[in-house]
Protein backbone atom coordinates (compact mmCIF):
# COMPACT_ATOMS: atom_id res chain seq x y z
CA UNK A 1 0.00 0.00 0.00
CA UNK A 2 1.26 3.48 -0.85
CA UNK A 3 0.55 6.53 1.30
CA UNK A 4 1.80 10.07 1.40
CA UNK A 5 1.24 13.39 3.03
CA UNK A 6 2.95 16.74 3.44
CA UNK A 7 3.06 19.43 6.10
CA UNK A 8 4.33 22.96 6.38
CA UNK A 9 4.60 25.45 9.21
CA UNK A 10 5.97 28.86 10.02
CA UNK A 11 8.37 28.72 12.97
CA UNK A 12 10.56 31.26 14.67
CA UNK A 13 11.88 32.74 17.87
CA UNK A 14 11.57 36.19 19.39
CA UNK A 15 13.58 37.34 22.37
CA UNK A 16 14.42 40.42 24.40
CA UNK A 17 17.20 40.86 26.92
CA UNK A 18 18.38 43.62 29.20
CA UNK A 19 21.72 43.96 30.97
CA UNK A 20 21.63 45.92 34.22
CA UNK A 21 24.28 48.33 35.40
CA UNK A 22 25.64 45.59 37.69
CA UNK A 23 26.10 43.29 34.69
CA UNK A 24 23.13 40.99 35.32
CA UNK A 25 21.27 39.69 32.28
CA UNK A 26 17.46 39.56 32.22
CA UNK A 27 15.74 37.91 29.27
CA UNK A 28 12.44 36.66 27.88
CA UNK A 29 11.86 34.52 24.78
CA UNK A 30 8.96 33.05 22.82
CA UNK A 31 9.32 30.48 20.07
CA UNK A 32 7.24 28.17 17.92
CA UNK A 33 8.41 24.65 17.04
CA UNK A 34 7.19 22.05 14.59
CA UNK A 35 7.75 18.34 13.97
CA UNK A 36 6.31 16.67 10.89
CA UNK A 37 3.70 13.94 11.06
CA UNK A 38 4.74 10.31 10.75
CA UNK A 39 3.36 7.05 9.42
CA UNK A 40 3.29 4.35 12.13
CA UNK A 41 5.61 1.49 11.22
CA UNK A 42 3.51 -1.24 12.89
CA UNK A 43 -0.06 -0.24 12.13
CA UNK A 44 -2.09 -3.46 11.93
CA UNK A 45 -5.50 -1.87 11.45
CA UNK A 46 -6.23 -2.00 7.71
CA UNK A 47 -8.67 0.91 7.81
CA UNK A 48 -6.00 3.28 9.13
CA UNK A 49 -2.78 1.93 7.60
CA UNK A 50 -2.44 4.94 5.31
CA UNK A 51 -3.27 7.53 7.95
CA UNK A 52 -0.42 9.62 9.28
CA UNK A 53 0.04 10.71 12.87
CA UNK A 54 -0.58 14.49 12.99
CA UNK A 55 2.36 16.89 13.13
CA UNK A 56 3.58 18.09 16.51
CA UNK A 57 3.44 21.82 17.31
CA UNK A 58 4.68 23.68 20.36
CA UNK A 59 4.76 27.22 21.68
CA UNK A 60 7.62 27.74 24.15
CA UNK A 61 8.05 30.65 26.54
CA UNK A 62 10.97 31.35 28.87
CA UNK A 63 11.94 34.15 31.20
CA UNK A 64 14.99 34.27 33.39
CA UNK A 65 18.04 35.95 34.80
CA UNK A 66 21.78 35.28 34.65
CA UNK A 67 23.56 37.08 37.48
CA UNK A 68 27.08 37.49 38.88
CA UNK A 69 27.89 38.50 42.46
CA UNK A 70 30.84 39.01 44.83
CA UNK A 71 33.41 39.93 42.16
CA UNK A 72 32.15 37.10 39.94
CA UNK A 73 32.77 34.47 42.62
CA UNK A 74 29.05 33.68 42.79
CA UNK A 75 26.81 32.98 39.81
CA UNK A 76 23.04 32.57 40.17
CA UNK A 77 20.87 31.70 37.18
CA UNK A 78 17.09 31.31 37.23
CA UNK A 79 14.73 30.29 34.43
CA UNK A 80 10.94 29.91 34.27
CA UNK A 81 9.43 28.11 31.30
CA UNK A 82 6.16 27.01 29.72
CA UNK A 83 5.77 24.65 26.75
CA UNK A 84 2.30 24.27 25.21
CA UNK A 85 2.16 21.22 22.90
CA UNK A 86 -0.47 20.41 20.33
CA UNK A 87 -0.40 16.74 19.26
CA UNK A 88 2.76 15.72 21.12
CA UNK A 89 3.79 12.43 19.50
CA UNK A 90 3.99 9.54 21.98
CA UNK A 91 4.60 5.80 21.70
CA UNK A 92 3.72 2.67 23.64
CA UNK A 93 3.63 -1.10 23.21
CA UNK A 94 0.25 -2.82 23.19
CA UNK A 95 -0.46 -6.29 24.63
CA UNK A 96 0.78 -7.86 21.37
CA UNK A 97 4.09 -5.97 21.70
CA UNK A 98 3.23 -3.78 18.72
CA UNK A 99 4.39 -0.18 18.68
CA UNK A 100 1.40 2.15 18.92
CA UNK A 101 1.77 5.82 17.97
CA UNK A 102 -0.63 8.40 19.37
CA UNK A 103 -0.75 12.11 20.18
CA UNK A 104 -1.81 14.23 23.14
CA UNK A 105 -2.12 17.93 23.86
CA UNK A 106 0.17 18.60 26.81
CA UNK A 107 1.50 21.41 28.99
CA UNK A 108 5.01 21.45 30.46
CA UNK A 109 5.87 24.15 32.96
CA UNK A 110 8.53 24.59 35.57
CA UNK A 111 11.59 26.35 36.87
CA UNK A 112 15.34 25.78 36.98
CA UNK A 113 17.86 27.25 39.43
CA UNK A 114 21.64 27.06 39.09
CA UNK A 115 24.15 28.33 41.67
CA UNK A 116 27.91 28.21 41.13
CA UNK A 117 30.33 29.51 43.76
CA UNK A 118 34.12 29.84 43.86
CA UNK A 119 34.78 30.82 47.49
CA UNK A 120 38.50 29.96 47.35
CA UNK A 121 41.08 29.73 44.60
CA UNK A 122 40.78 26.28 43.07
CA UNK A 123 37.50 25.45 44.84
CA UNK A 124 34.17 25.32 42.99
CA UNK A 125 30.79 24.39 44.44
CA UNK A 126 27.68 24.01 42.31
CA UNK A 127 24.02 23.35 43.06
CA UNK A 128 21.17 22.97 40.59
CA UNK A 129 17.49 22.33 41.18
CA UNK A 130 14.54 21.91 38.85
CA UNK A 131 10.78 21.64 39.16
CA UNK A 132 8.64 20.27 36.32
CA UNK A 133 4.94 19.74 35.87
CA UNK A 134 4.31 17.90 32.60
CA UNK A 135 0.87 16.45 31.98
CA UNK A 136 -1.79 15.78 29.40
CA UNK A 137 -4.21 18.63 28.84
CA UNK A 138 -7.67 17.33 27.92
CA UNK A 139 -9.03 14.13 26.41
CA UNK A 140 -9.31 10.66 27.95
CA UNK A 141 -5.86 10.95 29.53
CA UNK A 142 -6.42 14.42 31.02
CA UNK A 143 -4.04 15.05 33.91
CA UNK A 144 -1.82 12.04 33.24
CA UNK A 145 1.89 12.64 33.88
CA UNK A 146 4.13 12.55 30.84
CA UNK A 147 6.74 9.78 30.70
CA UNK A 148 10.27 10.41 31.97
CA UNK A 149 9.30 13.72 33.54
CA UNK A 150 10.22 13.70 37.25
CA UNK A 151 8.59 16.53 39.15
CA UNK A 152 11.80 17.47 40.99
CA UNK A 153 15.52 17.01 40.56
CA UNK A 154 18.35 18.24 42.74
CA UNK A 155 22.06 18.01 42.05
CA UNK A 156 25.38 19.42 43.03
CA UNK A 157 29.13 19.06 42.84
CA UNK A 158 32.29 20.01 44.69
CA UNK A 159 35.59 20.36 42.83
CA UNK A 160 39.01 21.33 44.13
CA UNK A 161 42.10 21.78 41.99
CA UNK A 162 45.55 22.27 43.50
CA UNK A 163 49.01 22.54 42.00
CA UNK A 164 51.37 19.58 42.36
CA UNK A 165 54.85 18.97 40.94
CA UNK A 166 54.59 18.73 37.17
CA UNK A 167 50.97 19.77 36.90
CA UNK A 168 47.74 19.82 38.92
CA UNK A 169 45.51 17.49 40.91
CA UNK A 170 41.73 17.82 40.64
CA UNK A 171 39.27 16.16 43.01
CA UNK A 172 35.58 16.18 42.14
CA UNK A 173 32.39 14.65 43.54
CA UNK A 174 28.92 14.84 41.96
CA UNK A 175 25.50 13.86 43.28
CA UNK A 176 22.05 14.00 41.69
CA UNK A 177 18.68 13.08 43.17
CA UNK A 178 15.81 12.30 40.79
CA UNK A 179 12.18 12.24 41.90
CA UNK A 180 9.95 9.32 41.02
CA UNK A 181 8.47 9.19 37.52
CA UNK A 182 7.00 6.83 34.94
CA UNK A 183 8.64 5.41 31.85
CA UNK A 184 5.31 5.43 29.99
CA UNK A 185 2.22 7.60 30.00
CA UNK A 186 -0.39 6.32 32.47
CA UNK A 187 -2.89 6.15 29.63
CA UNK A 188 -6.58 5.34 29.70
CA UNK A 189 -7.39 2.54 27.26
CA UNK A 190 -10.85 1.79 28.66
CA UNK A 191 -9.63 -1.27 30.58
CA UNK A 192 -9.18 0.05 34.17
CA UNK A 193 -7.50 -3.04 35.60
CA UNK A 194 -4.94 -3.26 32.82
CA UNK A 195 -4.34 0.51 32.91
CA UNK A 196 -3.74 0.41 36.68
CA UNK A 197 -1.31 -2.50 36.28
CA UNK A 198 0.64 -0.72 33.55
CA UNK A 199 0.78 2.47 35.63
CA UNK A 200 2.19 0.48 38.56
CA UNK A 201 4.69 -1.47 36.46
CA UNK A 202 6.13 1.58 34.70
CA UNK A 203 6.68 3.57 37.92
CA UNK A 204 10.29 4.34 38.87
CA UNK A 205 11.08 5.22 42.48
CA UNK A 206 13.27 8.20 43.29
CA UNK A 207 17.01 7.51 43.36
CA UNK A 208 20.34 9.24 43.94
CA UNK A 209 23.48 8.95 41.80
CA UNK A 210 26.88 9.69 43.32
CA UNK A 211 30.05 9.94 41.20
CA UNK A 212 33.64 10.87 42.05
CA UNK A 213 36.85 11.51 40.13
CA UNK A 214 40.51 12.22 40.92
CA UNK A 215 42.64 13.46 38.01
CA UNK A 216 46.37 14.18 37.83
CA UNK A 217 47.28 16.42 34.89
CA UNK A 218 50.90 16.43 33.69
CA UNK A 219 50.91 19.73 31.85
CA UNK A 220 54.36 19.36 30.27
CA UNK A 221 53.31 16.14 28.54
CA UNK A 222 49.63 17.04 27.93
CA UNK A 223 48.78 13.86 29.82
CA UNK A 224 46.03 13.18 32.34
CA UNK A 225 45.65 10.14 34.59
CA UNK A 226 42.27 9.74 36.29
CA UNK A 227 40.69 7.38 38.80
CA UNK A 228 36.91 7.50 38.78
CA UNK A 229 33.83 5.86 40.22
CA UNK A 230 30.21 6.03 39.08
CA UNK A 231 27.02 5.16 40.95
CA UNK A 232 29.04 4.78 44.14
CA UNK A 233 25.88 4.16 46.20
CA UNK A 234 25.14 1.20 43.88
CA UNK A 235 21.59 2.37 43.21
CA UNK A 236 19.33 -0.07 41.40
CA UNK A 237 17.15 1.83 38.94
CA UNK A 238 15.47 0.89 35.63
CA UNK A 239 16.25 2.80 32.47
CA UNK A 240 13.54 1.08 30.40
CA UNK A 241 10.37 -0.76 31.43
CA UNK A 242 8.14 -2.57 28.94
CA UNK A 243 4.72 -3.49 30.42
CA UNK A 244 3.21 -6.73 29.14
CA UNK A 245 0.03 -8.44 30.38
CA UNK A 246 0.31 -7.19 33.94
CA UNK A 247 4.05 -7.75 34.18
CA UNK A 248 7.06 -5.89 32.90
CA UNK A 249 10.47 -6.30 31.33
CA UNK A 250 13.12 -3.97 32.74
CA UNK A 251 16.57 -2.84 31.69
CA UNK A 252 18.60 -1.45 34.57
CA UNK A 253 21.27 1.21 34.76
CA UNK A 254 24.91 0.35 35.33
CA UNK A 255 25.80 -0.73 38.90
CA UNK A 256 28.68 0.68 40.94
CA UNK A 257 31.55 1.05 38.47
CA UNK A 258 35.21 1.95 38.94
CA UNK A 259 37.84 2.72 36.35
CA UNK A 260 41.12 4.29 35.41
CA UNK A 261 41.54 6.44 32.30
CA UNK A 262 44.50 7.93 30.53
CA UNK A 263 44.12 10.78 28.05
CA UNK A 264 46.63 12.66 25.94
CA UNK A 265 46.20 15.78 23.83
CA UNK A 266 48.48 16.80 21.02
CA UNK A 267 49.88 20.29 21.15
Amino acid sequence: MRAGDSWDAFTGKLGFDYRTGAGHLLYVTASKGFKSGIFPSQNNVIASVGEATPPEKVWSYEAGAKTQWLDNRLRVNLALFLMDYEDLQLFRLDSALRLVTFTEDTTNQGAELEILAAPLDGLEIGVNAAYLKAEVDGGANDGAELPRAPESTLGGFVQYALPVPGGSLTLRADAKWTDDYRTELAYNTGAPAADAANARITAVDSFTMVDARVAWALEEHNLELALWGKNLADELYPTHIIPFLGNGFSIFGAPRTYGVSVSWKSR
